[in-house]
């Protein structure tokens, strides 16, 4: 199960890091209406990635 949740926790980083580039992009072409969607998704994504990088540190479960 804990395989599971690490795979789960690399997708979300990786999802998060593709729309904090897509929030950055659309902070230089100046699309306003986009800046704070893709803040909060990559929010989002990025903060699941730290929720479980907490868990495994508090439990000392096996990182990776």
């Amino acid at each position: 199960m804990f395989k599971v949740l690490e795979y789960v926790a690399i997708v979300a980083a990786i999802i998060g890091v593709i729309y904090l580039s897509l929030f950055c992009e659309s902070i230089i072409k100046g699309e306003k209406e986009k800046v704070l969607k893709y803040f909060l998704r990559s929010l989002i994504f990025i903060g699941a990635f730290g929720i479980y990088v907490v868990i495994v540190v508090v439990f000392k479960i096996p990182f990776f």
